[in-house]
């Protein structure tokens, strides 16, 4: 952690200014995201430095590069090689699902280890800087229509009003003009005592209900701890517990 917080103390600092108000105060969630970005930063790097080591099929690099976090449980198999820009198609919070990444060797190199350098251009171009009001007048017949309209697209520009992960990761993908397709792949987090999140993936068809849920789930899940919110087994799934 002390090699952290020395390459990147002064980026913590930078961006603490403008963390995102969605997730509260400031910056337990923050800094995660920036210890993320700094985690595959250094996985990137891993993978040059032992592919000078090597020729991979007598290139100078690989062709098709997959990124994908190791706190999760993969429901079913990823063909890396099916798309030239990739994300699992949920959990984009108006933006682009950040848990995993595959692709060309060059989107990936972007998605991967151009963050750091993107701060000044995500600050200037794509950060709002202000919450603009609507002026209106408090005898205008559309005052009411307008403040409701205001403050739906306050609510959506909130999230280019700071660092949000998701949205940064959009900014980034879409400034370099990578085209990204959303695949239906579904990856549950995996939190202490043996807990899958297998919320996650709700509203995707397929894994939405109890009974996909079990179909997806590990072999070692008991079946009584697959429940619903009323604790019925029937409704929308939540959290499995591995025995």
């Amino acid at each position: 952690m002390d090699a952290f917080y020395k390459a990147r103390q002064q980026v913590l600092n930078r961006t603490r200014r403008f963390h995102h108000t969605k997730w509260g105060e400031c910056c337990t969630s923050h800094d995660n995201m920036i210890k993320q970005w700094h985690s595959i930063q250094g996985v990137w790097d891993l993978m040059n430095m032992t592919m000078t080591m090597t020729t991979v099929g007598g290139k100078s690099h690989y062709e098709q590069v997959g990124l994908f976090r190791s706190d999760v449980y993969y429901t079913r198999p990823i063909d890396i090689l099916d798309s030239k820009a990739a994300v699992p198609n949920f959990a984009h919070h108006r933006g682009y699902n950040d848990r995993l990444f595959y692709g060309t060797y060059e989107n990936a190199r972007i998605w991967a280890s151009e963050r750091f350098s993107f701060l000044d251009t995500f600050e200037k171009v794509y950060m709002r800087h202000d919450d603009l009001e609507l002026q209106i007048h408090p005898l205008d017949a559309w005052s009411k229509m307008r403040k409701l309209f205001d403050k739906w697209r306050r609510r959506r520009r909130s999230y280019n009003q700071g660092y949000h992960s998701e949205t940064f990761v959009k900014s980034l993908l879409d400034h370099h003009g990578i085209r990204v397709d959303f695949i239906e792949h579904c990856v549950w987090r995996v939190r202490s005592g043996y807990k899958i999140l297998a919320s996650d993936c709700d509203g995707m068809k397929g894994f939405s209900t109890f009974d996909d849920v079990r179909r997806y789930s590990p072999k070692n899940v008991s079946s009584s701890s697959l429940l619903g919110d009323d604790g019925s087994g029937g409704g929308k799934a939540v959290t499995l517990v591995v025995v």
